[in-house]
């Protein structure tokens, strides 16, 4: 028999978190935005293009057309909005960054996880 599963995450006063996720449209970004609006979080999506999300459940999306490393819009957004949760999942894939210097992708991939804290 295997063990039940976790329940989903909450704050410290058991309530649902408020989530950024960087990234939200992407494959791994739908899949954790969908998740943790079925789990009755608040969710504010954060991508650069235009978003094929759908609206979560009693108003529980908001998306914000952005890119991650705008540090200052994104600590906006992110105090504005009360996030107590942040999923970094925004990336370029081409090894060597969108002007083939590797010193771009890391710029993209790397620098906004230790900025967005």
């Amino acid at each position: 028999m295997s063990p039940a599963p976790a329940p989903p995450p909450t704050t410290t006063n058991g309530s649902k978190l408020i989530i950024a996720i960087t990234g939200a449209n992407g494959m791994v970004g739908q899949g954790v935005t969908e998740k943790a609006l079925a789990d009755g979080h608040r969710v504010i999506a954060l991508d650069m293009g235009p978003t094929s999300l759908r609206k979560g459940e009693e108003g529980n999306l908001k998306y914000h057309q952005l890119d991650a490393t705008d540090y200052e819009a994104y600590h906006e957004i992110v105090k504005e909005e009360g996030c107590t949760a942040i999923i970094h999942l925004a990336a370029t894939f081409n090894k060597f960054g969108s002007d083939g210097n590797l010193t771009s992708n890391v710029h993209s991939n790397v620098s906004p996880r230790y900025r967005l804290h």
